[in-house]
């Protein structure tokens, strides 16, 4: 129990921080939707910091463990209660993304770093304790925190609590976590007392699993950068094409925190090939909307751009726990997802304003998504076809001719509505064109 607590209200904390810093800096930069995917970007790079400390702390021993982290956790807290500094109109003007990035650095960047370093390391803890047992649930239950956190912040803490009040709240929330881990690091200290020769003995047997092999590490990188870069595109898609609103930044990440959940608490739902047909009829979908979706209404687009999102997300999360490694290489394993996090979010924050004048990340993403997805399938010497009756060959050969004529249906459309454009630019605050 005290695990399930402790991840629990670290996704929480770390979650709930998102939309509120969000809303604190979000005046100062125009209310543009890329407040949101540069803070995104932060988020994820922090993300990928605490798992690489994660990666690198569980390498010494728990003594070892147990006194940096705890160091850490203290130098967190004496930075509480979170302060933003002031934005300078010179930093907006010329460098809003590095602008963001400083500000959410200097306000929240360590007590973030520690919150997203927990993880993985609960999880690698609770599997050198409970070898018994699966770890790879505890990061259902830490999604489910998150998006509790994120759901609940606009609906029950917002409107309630001032800034004030929230940022006293979010501390001594944080206060109370960092009590949990100095337990949790106890327990686990008189548990690997009490069970040392048994604990020699199994790591003896760990380090006999064979390491991962550098194409499953690219699988697990590519899947995790389409996933952000999924989600992200389709925010930009959303606020560009719908309204530029909070809630469709909330929307798209909820969804895609559901299907974490879903992969990795129940992953006898994602049925691969149930759920590969639902993503081509969405990534069809998807092809088309760029023409017509401004003649549906605003429920009807925000439902199309979500079911599209969470078919993506399916088959990105779904692969994903399906290529979960033995808990030996477990903090490995979330540490290239938090990579590919930062990669995806990257190349739809950063990249793609700089190489489109519109927002051509969105399907490229999508293609990429059943790209990958084929690569995996080939690799997968177990899968199955859903026929019963055709060769994987020839459902891989299918799977590309369908990826081949997203593409050109894609390039066909953007050559017709942009016949009787004069010009186009795309900048920090979103597309104009002419």
């Amino acid at each position: 129990m005290l695990f399930i607590v402790t991840i629990f209200l670290s996704a929480f904390l770390l979650f709930q921080v998102q939309p509120f810093i969000a809303k604190v800096i979000l005046p100062y930069y125009g209310g543009s939707a890329t407040v949101w995917t540069s803070c995104m970007l932060f988020f994820q790079s922090v993300l990928l910091a605490g798992y690489a400390y994660a990666h690198g702390l569980q390498k010494l021993t728990l003594s070892r463990q147990k006194q940096l982290h705890l160091l850490l956790l203290a130098i967190a807290c004496v930075a509480l209660p979170f302060s933003t500094p002031e934005v300078s109109a010179g930093a907006i003007d010329n460098q809003s993304t590095l602008s963001i990035l400083t500000t959410l650095m200097v306000s929240v960047g360590i007590p973030y770093f520690v919150l997203s370093s927990t993880g993985p390391l609960v999880q690698h803890w609770f599997a050198q304790s409970r070898q018994d047992k699966i770890p790879y649930k505890l990061y259902a239950i830490s999604n489910t925190g998150s998006l509790l956190a994120l759901v609940s912040y606009p609906f029950l803490f917002e409107p309630i609590l001032s800034l004030g009040q929230q940022t006293l709240m979010w501390s001594s929330g944080f206060i109370a976590f960092a009590l949990l881990i100095a337990a949790l690091l106890l327990t686990l200290k008189q548990q690997r007392d009490a069970r040392s020769e048994q604990n020699a003995s199994d790591l003896k047997d760990a380090t006999e699993v064979a390491k991962p092999t550098m194409a499953k590490l690219g699988l697990w990188l590519a899947l995790s950068a389409l996933g952000v870069s999924a989600l992200v595109s389709t925010t930009n898609a959303m606020t560009q094409n719908v309204a530029p609103m909070p809630f469709l930044w909330v929307l798209p990440l909820a969804l895609y925190l559901v299907t974490f959940i879903i992969a990795f608490h129940k992953p006898n739902l994602y049925v691969r090939w149930y759920w590969l047909v639902f993503f081509i009829l969405s990534a069809f979908m998807a092809t088309f909307m760029q023409v017509v979706g401004s003649q549906f209404d605003f429920v009807s687009q925000v439902l199309m751009y979500s079911f599209i999102l969470f078919a993506a997300c399916m088959i990105c999360h779904g692969e994903l726990y399906q290529l979960s490694p033995d808990t030996k290489h477990l903090t490995l394993y979330y540490l290239m997802i938090a990579v590919g996090g930062v990669i995806g979010s990257a190349f739809v924050s950063l990249l793609s304003p700089t190489l489109f004048n519109d927002f051509s990340e969105y399907p490229i993403t999508l293609i990429a998504i059943l790209v990958v997805f084929t690569i995996n399938l080939s690799a997968d010497r177990k899968a199955n076809t859903a026929s019963g009756f055709a060769s994987n060959k020839l459902v891989r050969t299918s799977l590309y001719g369908c990826a081949l004529l997203i593409s050109l249906l894609n390039w066909q459309l953007s050559q017709v509505l942009t016949q009787h454009q004069i010009a186009s630019e795309r900048n920090f605050y979103g597309l104009l064109s002419v």
